[in-house]
């Protein structure tokens, strides 16, 4: 399990990114 922070970023860039389909861990 990640800490919420992190998290929290991770899901800014997919959303920022989300055009370019990034592939899921």
């Amino acid at each position: 399990m990640f800490p919420v922070d992190c998290l929290c970023r991770f899901y800014s860039l997919l959303q920022k990114n989300k055009s370019l389909n990034i592939p899921r861990f």
